[in-house]
């Protein structure tokens, strides 16, 4: 991860400071992260018709919407769509990744390319503001655990984990049960592998 990003190695207990442009260009991480937010986000966007419409589902199924009406849409549905993600249940880390390792944002439905394929932070006027920032201390969190800590499950063969639906619209679910997890300080930190 921080070969990926052209960091060079320290010694365990350095300080690791990492630029914007090495965050940014951390393009496994990113999509390992955009993969968790895609399994667990499920919030509610609530808009209000600026004008009379219809609305065609896919189903054929139309739906009158008056000015003024309240919609609420779930990015949950396009989020587990299995015309857009293969699998749409698995994690896949590097399903964000296109195949010379970059991001990748070509996703498509009804043969058509998808401008909005992930909306963990809403959408719109109302998109988080701080979603880039949000990411990048998630970013910077994961990389110095993993710079700085060994770790391994202590069940390898523990089963998948599950999200509590009952937070549905209110944003990120949360796992219904813990994971147990082994860690130790690494004795010495060659970006990312430990030497004894």
């Amino acid at each position: 991860m921080l070969r990926e990003s052209d960091h060079k190695p320290v010694m365990a207990g350095s300080p690791l400071i990492l630029s914007k442009e090495q965050l940014d260009g951390m393009s496994i991480l990113g999509s390992i992260i955009e993969e968790a937010l895609r399994l667990s986000s499920a919030s509610i966007m609530i808009r209000v018709a600026n004008d009379d419409f219809t609305l065609t589902l896919d189903s054929g199924m139309t739906a009158n919407i008056r000015k003024g009406d309240y919609i609420a849409l779930c990015p949950q549905m396009i989020h587990m769509d299995p015309e857009i993600y293969e699998n749409p249940t698995e994690f896949k880390f590097d399903r964000y990744l296109d195949e010379n390792g970059q991001k990748k944002t070509d996703f498509f439905k009804n043969g058509r390319k998808l401008k909005q394929f992930l909306i963990p932070f809403g959408s719109g006027a109302s998109e988080c503001p701080g979603r880039f920032f949000a990411i990048c201390e998630i970013k910077q969190f994961l990389t110095l655990v993993l710079w700085h800590y060994e770790m391994e499950l202590e069940d390898v063969a523990c089963a998948p984990l599950t999200t509590d639906s009952t937070r549905a619209g209110l944003g990120i679910l949360p796992p219904k049960q813990d994971v147990q997890i082994r860690f130790r300080i690494r004795a010495c930190t060659d970006g990312g592998e430990t030497s004894h």
